[in-house]
């Protein structure tokens, strides 16, 4: 979908990745995700900046960083804003920093989300790589045009409670294993259904 890049001077931004990533972390959090497992990354500042605008409010634990801060720590989810959409496909030299875009890379310790232009971080090498490992797996969603007025901007008012299933273990002991209801959790939200249908 249409997600163009905004530039004021030297600053970037990307508002519609802003406001996905804000979507992607308030279904996370419905699913039971402590805000203390989810870092979100960017390797713009000013984009960060709005990041933080947008999750601080409801999610004030969750961490917002560049690549940088990160080095050296890992969190269980970690969703990362690449930023750059324009016409040109030029894609700036941060993201030509292999070395920063592969600490981003390599957070996570169970699910990692990208936001991104293809088209536009392609024009790099090591990008293009990446890019075209993704496809091959098939871990690549094309937002349809129209889902940007989908997103809800609210966020529920605290997380929706996984049920617990308390099967019988062989010496007599139980064990807690967790499900996540994912019809109530992915209501109006078909673009992230993977996400918590992974959890369950």
């Amino acid at each position: 979908m249409p997600a163009p890049e905004t530039k004021q001077g030297d600053r970037t931004t990307n508002t519609v990745e802003a406001k996905f990533i804000k979507t992607t972390v308030d279904i996370l959090r419905q699913g039971g995700i402590p805000a203390s497992s989810i870092g979100v990354m960017s390797v713009y500042r000013s984009q960060l900046k709005l990041l933080s605008h947008l999750l601080t409010p409801d999610h004030p634990d969750i961490e917002i960083h560049t690549a940088d801060r990160f080095q050296g720590r890992d969190k269980e989810v970690v969703i990362i804003s690449l930023v750059r959409s324009n016409p040109e496909n030029y894609v700036g030299e941060l993201l030509q920093d292999w070395r920063r875009v592969n600490v981003a890379f390599t957070r996570a310790k169970s699910k990692l989300i990208i936001f991104g232009s293809r088209s536009t971080i392609r024009e790099t090498q090591p990008l293009d790589k990446f890019v075209q490992l993704v496809e091959a797996k098939g871990w690549v969603y094309q937002i349809p045009p129209d889902m940007e007025k989908s997103p809800r901007r609210d966020s529920p008012k605290k997380p929706i409670r996984a049920k617990e299933n308390i099967p019988p273990t062989a010496g007599g002991a139980t064990k807690k294993v967790k499900k996540v209801m994912g019809s109530t959790v992915l209501k109006r939200r078909p673009m992230l259904r993977d996400i918590v249908n992974e959890h369950k």
